[in-house]
């Protein structure tokens, strides 16, 4: 056997350069791959390169001597042709391609290189991680344009500037001290100190949040604080009545009373939760100086509007430890959010633990290199080759016991966790899964066990794929199988839940996402159709699925959860509300409201028609969404950017007054687009639960990510979810209606800087959120700067060098006639934003500038012209 001497995958190097958007034309982009062996060794033609990347590559388009494939989903190989030449020592290729759609941010390469070698009997040699990646830097508008309808520019040091110049600093003083607003406080004459010699008296129902408040102030009292039951001490947790006047919430949730003065303390809720989110406002209230914890005098009265207060996080895709988990729901609890949406379960894998069907963990807990998927699933999102490497996000799953712990904790927090086990759609997981399972038994001669919980046709020559690129994702809805296998879910997840003590009230199914032309060559639906004649339709099928897989969740006294599709129907080319499911009490959730995208207006038509709707917005509440169009700004865009502004500008009950640009940058005329646009009826209104932010992980393979993508956003989400609405909500003048908002959004904003951001440096060992970058601007000589968050400080140079802690902090405008002038954000602890640079000689901010942008557009307009 000859094995030729070939580079190590630790001595080659990867370079991915976007080349040009809106290419020929078209929807389409050009980029490269540019292969470097930094060995001394020659590369020969015996291997084949894996990655993952998230558009589709056209063959057709690979240069001339390579050839790229499509295996599924995400992922593809690229590989020599047989009379390609070798790739020598210290040299490079350069390998272009064509792709659909675009790319226009570093996040946007391909990721999860490996390589494999092949000896002269073509057998594999060990996989080999190619880790020395990078992106090659954008220099041109080519490189960021989407098509001809994207008019979004690039930030720069100006347009930031320009954003901010609403903002001001404020007092801190005068700053109200607690996100969410509360209803109603009143400050009081007077301060009141928390001393280690004190007690915390405690309702005989409410033990678990006197012992959560004693742990809370320990690591400011150095011991914890005793806990004796019954009204005495000078902390006292109790449950009564609590009268709130003037105020339009009225969800019933949550509703407390925290009055703090010279005697001590009281904590009042309507019921245990209630006292619990008191203590999360006290929490917000405490300051350590010297040892002592001082506290002004005050009283507050609150409830939510919502009794839905969620947050959504994806761990199918990349999976995310306990430990990570109880962060997150740390930090839900401080906000007083309420809904943890748990997705357990994906195409990319499965998470839980199912006794009775280890494969599903054994083969969706895990991804690597693999033909037959016999013992992995394929590598996605980066996740690489190794199925056992425990530093993988593609590896991991959480066992019965780690759920139980979780369910545990979160319910302590007075968190409700659903859980989502996606169907029929986003499921080849499962699907591959209860395959590898079938062959298992079929190879011990056991047919009966094999089919048992079979969710695939081997029949079915249904041609599909999903929108991240997915086939065979689907599990076939004419095998009762499929059901069977459903039911031995939930009855497993429902044993999880008795064994923590926590109710299961809803399981999310997702049914979201269903590719076309599933089901349609499937011989099992075939003889479904037969024996219930009044199946026809696709869309029959499927609503035929969603009953059967309710009526398992019904009889367990549980609700059946799931995005806004488990409860549309297309019809005569139209997406209305599917009335023949409205009496099996479906919660959907509304996710696709892009801005001129045509569902706009489906939260409101399903609510209205009398469906429970938790509004998960995706153009104001997908965290996984970028902040802004920075190429080095990572996050999915394909419904748009989000910054924190966005979020809060969000209206639950006027959504098209939230309504400012397009997916490509566009100002929308909301008054005159949305004007017959269908509103909310008072009734409708009612059947409004809440929102839910929500936390796709494609582009997240750590806790730092996620604490970078969720705050500050999650914070504006908590304020939406629970505080009273805004005032300029209800005025109509449109100049005092943006004066009164700007007003609030300054406030608000500086609370974020001022008190949340400092409080989260110190919270949970500190949060990673995401630190804005500064605005800058040279006018008649000088240096003016600001910031997103007023309180963040700004620090600058004037000779080129990085800004650090130790620099001078801009607090006035300055002399600017430094050739290149840097500036950085910086955190109470030290943290700092990305660079914003100045350069007055040359300007690299200029390719972004409005002159070059235009002409950019005239080359789209000529070029598009010219094809057609």
């Amino acid at each position: 056997m000859t094995i030729h001497s070939n580079p190590l995958g630790k001595n080659l190097a990867i370079q991915f350069k976007i080349i040009e958007n809106v290419f020929e034309g078209m929807d389409r982009f050009k980029s490269e791959l540019i292969l470097r062996n930094n060995s001394d060794q020659i590369m020969h033609n015996n291997w084949s390169i894996y990655f993952n990347f998230l558009r589709m590559i056209l063959p057709e388009s690979v240069g001339e001597g390579y050839q790229i494939h499509h295996i599924n989903g995400d992922f593809f190989c690229l590989e020599p042709k047989i009379d390609t030449k070798p790739l020598l020592p210290n040299s490079e290729i350069a390998i272009p391609f064509v792709s659909n759609n675009w790319a226009i941010k570093a996040i946007d390469m391909p990721v999860g290189f490996y390589i494999v070698y092949r000896d002269d009997h073509k057998n594999e040699l060990e996989a080999q991680s190619i880790d020395n990646l990078n992106c090659a830097p954008f220099t041109n508008l080519a490189q960021v344009v989407r098509n001809e309808n994207d008019h979004l520019p690039v930030p720069t040091a100006n347009s930031r500037f320009e954003d901010y110049k609403n903002l001001t600093l404020l007092d801190k003083k005068d700053l109200p001290p607690i996100i969410p607003t509360p209803v109603f406080l009143q400050k009081e004459e007077g301060k009141f100190q928390i001393k280690p010699s004190f007690q915390i008296g405690y309702a005989p129902h409410l033990k678990a949040e006197a012992e959560y408040l004693s742990e809370m102030l320990e690591p400011y009292l150095g011991s914890y604080l005793p806990i004796v039951e019954g009204n005495i001490g000078e902390i006292t947790l109790d449950t009564g009545h609590i009268e709130i006047k003037n105020t339009i919430n009225k969800s019933g949730s949550g509703a407390y009373s925290l009055h703090i003065n010279t005697n001590g303390i009281a904590i009042i809720g309507t019921e245990a939760a209630g006292t619990f989110y008191g203590i999360q406002s006290l929490n917000m209230l405490l300051k350590n100086v010297d040892n002592t914890l001082e506290l002004p005098n005050l009283e507050i009265k609150d409830i939510a509007k919502f009794k839905y207060r969620g947050m959504h996080l994806d761990v199918g895709r990349n999976f995310h430890k306990k430990e990570t988990i109880n962060k997150l729901i740390d930090m839900m609890a401080l906000y007083k959010l309420n809904k943890f949406h748990f997705h357990l379960t994906d195409d990319e894998g499965w998470r839980i633990e199912i006794k009775g069907l280890p494969e599903l963990t054994e083969i969706g807990g895990r991804r690597g290199h693999t033909y037959d998927e016999k013992n992995c699933l394929l590598p996605s999102y980066g996740s690489g080759h190794n199925p056992n490497d425990p530093n993988s996000s593609g590896n991991g799953f959480y066992s019965g016991e780690d759920f139980v712990e979780l369910l545990r904790y979160a319910h302590s927090r007075h968190i409700e966790v659903i859980p989502a086990i996606d169907f029929p759609g986003h499921a080849r997981a499962a699907v591959r899964a209860m395959e590898v399972r079938y062959e298992r038994y079929r190879d011990l001669g056991d047919l009966a066990a094999a089919n048992e919980y079979l969710l695939t046709d081997w029949e079915d020559a249904s041609d599909y794929e999903s929108v991240q690129m997915w086939r065979r994702n689907v599990v076939n809805m004419g095998l009762e199988s499929t059901y069977h296998f459903i039911e031995k879910v939930v009855d497993e997840v429902m044993d999880l839940y008795k064994k923590a003590n926590v109710k299961l009230s809803a399981i999310h199914i997702g049914g979201d996402e269903v590719p076309g032309g599933v089901w349609t060559k499937s011989p099992a639906c075939e003889r479904l159709k037969a024996k219930e004649p009044k199946l026809k339709t696709i869309q029959d099928l499927f609503d035929y699925f969603i009953k059967r897989v309710n009526h398992i969740l019904e009889i367990r006294n549980m609700l059946t959860a799931g995005w806004e599709e488990i409860a549309l129907a297309h019809k005569e080319g139209k997406i209305k509300p599917n009335l023949g499911l409205l009496e099996h009490k479906l919660m959907p959730y509304v996710w696709n409201t892009i801005w001129g995208g045509g569902g706009e207006e489906v939260a409101y038509d399903l609510a209205n028609n009398g469906f429970k709707v938790v509004l998960a917005n995706a153009t104001s509440l997908y965290f996984d969404f970028a902040y802004d169009k920075d190429p080095e700004e990572a996050g999915y865009y394909w419904g748009g950017y989000i910054n924190t502004e966005q979020t809060y500008k969000f209206l639950p009950f006027d959504l098209y007054q939230s309504a400012g640009k397009d997916v490509f940058g566009n100002l929308i005329d909301k008054d005159n687009k949305y004007k017959n646009a269908l509103k909310l009826t008072k009734e409708g209104e009612k059947n409004i639960l809440g929102l839910q932010g929500q936390l796709w992980s494609e582009t997240i393979r750590n806790s730092e990510r996620i604490d970078y993508l969720l705050f500050p956003r999650m914070i504006a989400l908590a304020e939406k979810a629970w505080a009273e609405d805004p005032l300029w909500m209800e005025i109509e003048e449109p100049i005092r209606r943006q004066n009164t908002y700007n007003t609030a959004w300054n406030q608000f904003a500086n609370q974020i800087g001022q008190i949340e951001l400092p409080r989260l440096d110190g919270f949970l060992n500190g949060i990673a959120y995401r630190i804005p970058m500064p605005g800058a601007k040279i006018e008649n000589g000088l240096l003016f700067a600001n910031i997103e968050f007023p309180g963040l400080t700004i620090r600058y140079t004037i000779d080129g060098s990085e800004p650090t802690e130790n620099d001078l902090p801009y607090k006035m405008p300055v002399l600017g006639d430094s050739k290149i002038i840097k500036l950085k954000a910086f955190t109470t602890t030290n943290r700092s934003s990305r660079t914003t640079i100045l350069n007055l000689e040359n300007d690299h901010e200029s390719i972004y500038g409005n002159r070059v942008w235009e002409e950019r557009f005239k080359q789209i307009e000529m070029k598009k012209n010219m094809n057609s």
